[in-house]
């Protein structure tokens, strides 16, 4: 990323699971997934969340909660 940021190219890089896999029921299923998305343009801190791991549980705490339905979509947005 920072390599990215240095040469100046406008990049959005997304972090996610295909699918969920609760340990519990040891299967998949149709749950929500966490993800994480980097933006180039994103240098605003008033627009970032505090989120900084990459877990189920900190991503609940995430700007988009236990996430969205078509959060691919995100990537698209300016």
């Amino acid at each position: 990323m920072k390599e990215i940021e240095k040469r100046g190219i406008e990049a959005k890089i997304a972090v996610l699971p295909d699918h969920a896999t609760p340990i519990k029921i040891k299967t998949h299923t149709a749950d929500l997934v966490p993800f994480a998305i980097y933006s180039t343009k994103n240098k605003n801190k008033d627009e970032r969340d505090e989120v900084e791991k990459y877990d189920e549980f900190a991503c609940r705490n995430g700007k988009y909660g236990r996430g969205v339905e078509n959060s691919i979509e995100i990537l698209f947005e300016d």
